[in-house]
């Protein structure tokens, strides 16, 4: 899980940044707070936000896909993207697109 934190105005006004995943579409979603305080308690309120955030479950994405009989390979991947990809590397996103786009698509 990720943070950061930056100063953005004089004395002690903190601004606090907590990754908290990515949206259906696969952009990148943070939760910003601001924090009046010392460096080492915006330090500390940083940490408690990024452990809080770590403790949620993960939210699944809904999708339009019923399992059954005439599910396809296609749809399986669809599913998979829509719902597995979002913790994985960029790299190895584009390279499972690729993949998929290349070998499996349009052949099954």
């Amino acid at each position: 899980m990720a943070g950061s934190m930056r100063l953005v105005a004089q004395p002690d006004t903190w601004e606090l940044r907590v990754f908290v995943g990515r949206d259906s579409l696969g952009k990148v979603k943070h939760r910003y707070v601001r924090f009046r305080g010392t460096k080492r308690q915006a330090e500390r309120e940083l940490a408690r936000l990024v452990s809080e955030q770590e403790a949620k479950p993960a939210p699944i994405v809904e999708t339009e896909l019923r399992w059954n009989s005439t599910t396809t390979i296609n749809d399986a991947i669809i599913a998979w993207r829509d719902n597995g990809w979002a913790d994985l590397s960029p790299s190895t996103t584009r390279r499972y697109e690729s993949l998929w786009k290349v070998q499996i698509k349009d052949s099954m």
